[in-house]
């Protein structure tokens, strides 16, 4: 079911702010072979990079929020690895075909131990979660694509305003 969905297009449209510009990354396409791979092995080498990057220098995160998780490779990662010690892992998207990928992603993974759950947001918005709710909040190929530096800025103020002191 993953597979047909990056097929579809799903993971190719980028919602990152309310940029009025038009590029092949923010109008839905369908997926050539090789990207449908590249999205199948995904997990596998977040498992081998961002995982032990953050199992090395990342206090342990019960609670983890992924902010633009696209399709959920970084997000089911996580949830996968067992030295980060995750318990929930929650990935958040304004685009719901990629959540919808993300979704069929971890039921294609799913380990017990940890809960994994994916969740839509609405673009340039305050993240709808309280002050100090996650031990970690992670946000990868997501501030270098917004369109100025006031979202920038807000998006960063809202990380931080989600993570927990020291997380």
């Amino acid at each position: 079911r993953f597979k047909a969905l990056i097929r579809q297009g799903a993971g190719t449209l980028d919602i990152h702010d309310k940029q009025d510009s038009e590029s092949s990354f923010t109008r839905p396409a369908l997926a050539y072979e090789a990207l449908v791979q590249r999205e199948v092995d995904r997990v596998a080498v977040h498992l081998n990079s961002i995982c032990p990057l953050l199992a090395a220098h990342a206090r342990p995160a019960d609670r983890v929020l992924d902010v633009g998780c696209g399709t959920g490779a970084t997000t089911v990662a996580v949830g996968l690895h067992r030295d980060l010690g995750a318990k929930t892992v929650l990935g958040v998207d304004p685009n719901e075909f990629s959540l919808e990928a993300a979704r069929a992603r971890w039921e294609a993974h799913s380990a017990p131990g940890c809960e994994v759950g994916f969740q839509y947001i609405k673009p340039d918005a305050p993240l709808p979660f309280s002050n100090d709710s996650f031990d970690l909040t992670l946000c990868v190929s997501v501030i270098e694509y917004l369109g100025d530096p006031a979202s920038r800025a807000a998006l960063a103020k809202e990380l931080l305003r989600v993570t927990r002191p020291g997380g």
